[in-house]
């Protein structure tokens, strides 16, 4: 009897999982150990994400490298959270216009930043429209604003502070 699966040998793919024979690491979706990949089984991760370097592997898909994730890949599996604890519509967008708790791969996609992929600007509704990105330089104090070109005066955590 074989000691080890056939099927991945010397192919080079990264595809290879626990106990397929395998020439080198680049035959397993992990390491090669005595001729043997030590790749866990894919049915401990969600397939999907794994080796498509897209960016947007959620938590516990599989990935090859963070390449895959939204956030990082750690043994194998991505790290990020599940996308229902963000919300969605400007992941990978670079508008700037994410507001708090919306999905986020880069600061580009926030009015702010992208923390843990989460913007954490404060919702709109705690500055007023009509300035934001538009860069006129005729904000007033509250207005909200994506840099001081906004605004009369700067632009401070997403709100003119110029006066009224």
């Amino acid at each position: 009897a074989p000691t080890c699966i056939s099927g991945s040998y010397g192919k080079n793919k990264g595809n290879g999982l626990k106990n397929y024979c395998c020439k080198t690491s680049d035959d397993c979706k992990e390491s090669c150990i005595s001729g043997k990949c030590n790749d866990p089984i894919t049915s401990t991760c969600i397939s999907g994400s794994y080796g498509k370097n897209k960016g947007n592997g959620l938590k516990d898909y599989c990935c090859k490298t963070s390449d895959d994730c939204k956030e990082s890949c750690i043994s194998g599996k991505c790290n990020t959270p599940i996308a229902s604890t963000c919300i969605s519509g400007s992941y990978g967008k670079n508008k700037g216009n994410g507001l708090k708790d919306y999905c986020c791969k880069t600061s580009d996609d926030c009015k702010e930043s992208c923390i843990s992929g989460k913007c954490n600007t404060p919702i709109t509704s705690t500055c007023i429209s009509g300035s934001y990105g538009k860069s006129k330089g005729n904000g007033l104090k509250d207005y909200c604003c994506k840099t001081s070109d906004d605004c009369k005066e700067s632009c401070i955590s997403g709100k003119c502070n110029s006066p009224r």
